[in-house]
């Protein structure tokens, strides 16, 4: 769900001025992609690569989850500058729980928790 930016310099996540509409949508496309068997295994093989890989681990933080984490965060901002969200929300706690999971046993686990390089790692 990411989109150019109008001066065609990179990717910017939806602002229409609706944060709870873009989260939806943001996140039903998400699952729709997770579901797609065009994605499902080679994002369940890098998530497994990653966590035997420092080096691989280290190039997935520096090319896709730190600017993606960044894209979510400005994205927050904007909403917090239109009084969508309260100024003293800790943004990165924020980008955290959007990946965070629960399963049916109330274990916590996250799709990529920051500082994993993208391991789950569930948690009570």
């Amino acid at each position: 769900m990411l989109s150019e930016q109008p001066d065609g310099g990179g990717s910017a996540l939806p602002d229409t001025g609706d944060l709870e509409a873009e989260l939806k949508t943001v996140l039903r496309a998400t699952i729709t992609e997770l579901n797609d068997p065009r994605y499902d295994e080679p994002m369940r093989a890098l998530n497994t690569e990653i966590t035997h890989d420092p080096a691989l681990a280290a190039l997935y933080a520096e090319r896709l989850d730190r600017p993606m984490r960044e894209l979510k965060k400005q994205r927050l901002r904007s909403a917090q500058r239109a009084g969508q969200l309260a100024e003293d929300v800790d943004l990165d706690v924020a980008v955290d729980r959007m990946t965070e999971w629960r399963s049916a046993d109330g274990r916590v686990g996250w799709c990529a928790k920051p500082g994993s390089a993208g391991r789950v790692n569930p948690s009570r």
